[in-house]
């Protein structure tokens, strides 16, 4: 998706009404945060914020299959748990170096299923650095040096902020690189990290000064959520038999490619005869088996389904020899995916001295094979539809040598 516009439930969203419904987003969280304390149930829904965030959130994030959106969650709603329960300390200087690290990491990962073992490590991960957090505040022992809670000399600089200069810098540096990551690819997800990593650091800021920062930790985590259910947003077209995106999709990621990057196509060996063999619910089957083999190839590379039996795998970032490696991986695993058919069995019986041929069923288990090309671009500035048309030569190579191999 692009950041200068999406389109959600028939509305179109622009960068500019991103840009200010963000602004007016930490705006009224100042305006809430500024006010009296509220009293009675509105005290008690704002202390059951960061549960009703949380909860709601994860269960977008599992709709989605964003693994990264839980782990973002629960950086922030730990954060703001810590600072009320352990009060600051250790405590305070640990989550103001871990809160925009986490961030920061969160949004150059590729995407993965909460409930795969990528997305568990994830939040594995965020839970040890909680009880880490934990540990030495109960043990009182002392991180950081006493230069780390230093402010800044600058004057001016002090009369905005009461952070010390060491978490204004590593803040910028997560900013910086989730800058990157906006310009050159301009995803609205990571627009919404450094939203929350802007909302996150008012968090502590209002926290070093003594006041409540769950407001904008909570602010920090909508802005979070609803970058995700914008991402999500736009229809992606997917081919009905394999599950993969169709060719449309691709064409949508070739006008977006970085600067190195490898393209693989990819083909099921002999598909007519096994189409001809074994019927349309068989084939159907072991499309939707091999477009799940494609679709975790691994390396982030992105699987699309562009014929019956022909797909696309684009590899950001990755050099040819490296994704050929992982196609490779993929081509050896295919062959021991089993699949049940039914096939005939002529038999011939003798009935009062006539030979009668009769057609019997059976099952069997059967498998297929694959034959990829690769190519990636000679320089920079290469045209992505030419270095698809190298990977369709370099497949037409490949079953030229006899299929079953990478080129």
């Amino acid at each position: 998706m692009s950041v200068d516009s999406r389109t959600f439930g028939g509305v179109t969203v622009t960068r500019t009404a991103w840009f200010v419904g963000a602004a007016l987003l930490l705006s009224g969280a100042a305006a809430v945060a500024a006010s009296p304390p509220p009293a009675g149930s509105l005290s008690l829904s704002l202390h059951l914020a960061p549960v009703f965030v949380f909860g709601g959130g994860s269960a977008i994030a599992m709709i989605g299959r964003r693994s990264r959106l839980v782990a973002g969650l629960a950086t922030i709603v730990l954060a703001d748990r810590a600072l009320i329960h352990l009060g600051h300390g250790v405590t305070f200087d640990l989550i103001s170096l871990l809160v925009p690290l986490n961030l920061a990491i969160l949004v150059w990962l590729p995407e993965a299923h909460p409930l795969t073992a990528v997305g568990a490590v994830r939040l594995g991960v965020i839970g040890l650095q909680a009880g880490i957090v934990w540990f030495l505040h109960s043990t009182e022992i002392a991180l950081l040096p006493a230069s780390f809670h230093a402010p800044f000399d600058d004057s001016s600089l002090h009369t905005w902020t009461v952070l010390p200069h060491a978490t204004l810098a590593v803040f910028g540096a997560a900013l910086a690189v989730t800058l990157v990551r906006i310009v050159g690819y301009r995803r609205v997800a990571a627009a919404g990290i450094a939203w929350a990593l802007v909302a996150s650091f008012i968090a502590l800021d209002t926290a070093m000064s003594g006041r409540p920062a769950t407001v904008h930790f909570m602010t920090a985590a909508l802005l979070l959520i609803v970058a995700v259910v914008f991402d999500s947003g736009r229809t992606v077209f997917r081919d009905p038999a394999t599950g993969l995106p169709t060719r449309l999709e691709l064409t949508r990621m070739l006008r977006r490619m970085p600067d190195r990057y490898a393209i693989a196509c990819v083909q099921v060996d002999e598909f007519r005869r096994f189409r001809g063999s074994y019927g349309p619910e068989a084939t159907r089957r072991m499309l939707r088996a091999v477009g799940g083999a494609m679709q975790n190839v691994g390396g982030q590379g992105r699987a699309f389904s562009c014929d019956t039996a022909s797909f696309v795998v684009v590899f950001p970032r990755t050099r040819a020899v490296r994704a050929a490696a992982l196609l490779e991986s993929v081509r050896q695993r295919i062959p021991a995916i089993m699949h049940d058919v039914m096939v005939r069995e002529d038999v011939v019986e003798l009935v009062r001295e006539e030979v009668l041929e009769s057609v019997a069923v059976k099952k069997a288990s059967v498998s297929v094979t694959i034959s990829a090309g690769v190519a990636e671009p000679s320089w920079a500035g290469v045209d992505p539809r030419d270095v698809l048309s190298a990977a369709e030569q370099a497949l037409t190579v490949a079953k030229r040598e006899g299929h079953r191999v990478v080129v």
